[in-house]
């Protein structure tokens, strides 16, 4: 928090960066100038055609009886095919009779190139599979650049319609602070999709004869003899109890003995019964996690590099088969896909025998998966066209790709199907990100003819779905308020990571008076000011 320098000097380092800052947002605005100088000269050409004279169709296909082509911004992953070569808008191409012109940046580029976007006025008609956040739709809807969907979406979407009636989530977690909706967004029905999981060596319990924990305690018991007991059965004692790459993968599984729902990508909020939030490392929950989690790591039942692993160091590991409990989406991400039925999901564990025992998942809305510029010249047509994706075969589609040329049915009972292979899944849809707006729907994946898939389907559902709790979900703020956010999480954000990682390792000895110093800092950073916003948005949202 303090830093040793004569306060009576330049800070070099400061000014560097200051400069480094001020050039750079000097550069964005003349980018920005330059590409909004182009887009006035390029709009210079004949009006947007019309409804009628497109021939717009409010129901059946085509969507429009003449062609129509619209500007799309996406984001693609590295090694993958430009968008133009997929075989789902080929597809949809043929089937609505809409089609894009496209650009797709890579990765991080993805950022400053929509930030660029936006400063120059220059918006394409519709952002398709990309992750804007709550911030991002109170930024740019508050500038009207965002057409608001309301209307839109009560007349023409009627599959989107459908899934709102029947989960009442959806219309809650895309409304925002206005009361409009801005962005679409990816529903999740599959247990799998809306929690994190976390693994167990069950071929090992089996060898050293024990049950699957249910208690901290028996959880203890269990990492002390993957410790010790040689289960890998190499001579070595070379087990890695417990680990991740990183404690926030980590922390879902652990928080939840202390009665804490959260997951990773998410406010870090915890409400109790009457709906009250707290800021969770605030909590005297909190402590008790940083205690326990403390004591594993001082007897290195707790990885001791937990905090600089990365995916490729545990997956090398994990084919060593040296591996005990592990937060990943599928075990086989670790180790190989034959050895995936060797590990089994870790129930949720209770604090002590006779607690409840409870496992966090949310809402299953990813927002911001889609979203209309106020200038797109077609927005009847784009939202049905959006619409078909939440659709059974449109949910398929964007998925999977093309039935035939992606994936196909394995018999003609249609009850089970399979993947031509993952590089031609690849190559027919944008959906492989999984960023992409739709629904994916337990009815689709639960069919998949895959042996590790199915196990993933199983464990997910026997072992987390009796024992959800819906946590916190993520919130659409006002413009003031996401503002004020954002600021108070930039100190407090990385703040909070360092000071775990600190009382974990011991570096920080978790004190009364260490923990009392803790809450003051945090209050200077204006954890009232956080909750309070927070709390205001969840009361209207459950409302």
């Amino acid at each position: 928090m303090a830093y040793d320098k004569d306060p009576g000097k330049p800070d070099i380092k400061e000014v560097v960066m200051q400069t480094t800052t001020l050039f750079r947002k000097l550069l964005v605005i003349v980018l920005a100038l330059w590409v909004g100088g182009f887009a006035m000269a390029a709009g210079q050409t004949e009006p947007a055609a019309t409804r009628s004279d497109v021939g717009f169709n409010e129901i059946g296909f085509p969507i429009v009886d003449e062609p129509i082509t619209l500007s799309l911004f996406g984001i693609r992953q590295a090694n993958r095919p430009q968008w133009e070569e997929l075989s789902f808008f080929h597809a949809m191409e043929e089937k609505t009779n809409i089609s894009f012109t496209y650009e797709t940046p890579i990765g991080t580029a993805y950022r400053e190139r929509k930030s660029i976007l936006f400063a120059s006025g220059m918006i394409p008609d519709l952002f398709f599979g990309v992750d804007f956040t709550e911030g991002d739709i109170t930024q740019f809807s508050s500038q009207g650049a965002l057409l608001p969907l309301n209307d839109l979406l009560d007349r023409y979407m009627v599959e989107l319609q459908g899934h709102m009636e029947s989960n009442e989530e959806i219309r809650r977690a895309i409304t925002t602070a206005d009361g409009n909706i801005y962005a679409l967004p990816r529903i999740i029905e599959i247990p799998f999709d809306v929690t994190e999981k976390t693994w167990i060596r069950t071929e090992w319990l089996d060898t050293l004869g024990l049950s699957m924990p249910t208690t901290l305690d028996e959880f203890y018991d269990v990492l002390v003899a993957f410790r010790d007991g040689d289960p890998n059965q190499d001579g070595q004692r070379d087990e890695i109890p417990l680990t991740s790459a990183g404690i926030g993968r980590l922390r879902h599984a652990m928080l939840a003995p202390f009665g804490i729902l959260w997951l990773s990508g998410f406010p870090m909020l915890d409400a109790d019964a009457g709906g009250t939030l707290s800021y969770i490392p605030a909590m005297d929950e909190f402590r008790e996690y940083l205690t326990f989690m403390n004591r594993l790591y001082r007897e290195e039942l707790l990885d001791n590099n937990i905090f600089t692993n990365t995916d490729p160091e545990l997956a090398a590991i994990g084919r060593e088969q040296r591996l005990g409990v592990y937060p990943h989406a599928a075990p086989f991400l670790y180790n190989e896909y034959d050895n995936n039925e060797l590990y089994s999901a870790l129930s949720p564990l209770a604090r002590r025998a006779g607690e409840p025992r409870i496992w966090p998942r949310h809402n299953g809305v990813q927002n911001g998966r889609a979203v209309l510029s106020s200038t797109n010249p077609h927005p009847e047509a784009t939202v049905r066209w959006l619409d078909y994706l939440y659709s059974v075969e449109g949910s398929q589609l964007v998925d999977q790709g093309p039935e035939g040329f992606s994936w196909q049915w394995v018999d003609a009972t249609r009850d089970r199907w399979v993947q031509n292979s993952v590089e031609s899944r690849a190559e027919g849809t944008p959906g492989v990100a999984g960023m992409t707006p739709g629904i994916r729907l337990s009815y689709w994946i639960s069919r998949l003819d895959v042996p590790h898939a199915l196990h993933l389907y199983r464990e997910t559902t026997a072992n987390y779905v009796p024992y959800w709790e819906f946590m916190v979900p993520r919130m659409v703020l006002s413009d003031a308020d996401q503002r004020r956010v954002t600021a108070i999480l930039a100190d407090m954000d990385p703040y909070v990571e360092q000071i775990e990682a600190r009382f974990i390792t011991g570096e920080e000895p978790l004190t009364d008076a260490r923990w009392q110093a803790h809450l003051r800092v945090l209050e200077q950073m204006g954890i009232r000011d956080l909750v309070r916003i927070y709390q205001q948005a969840y009361t209207a949202y459950h409302r």
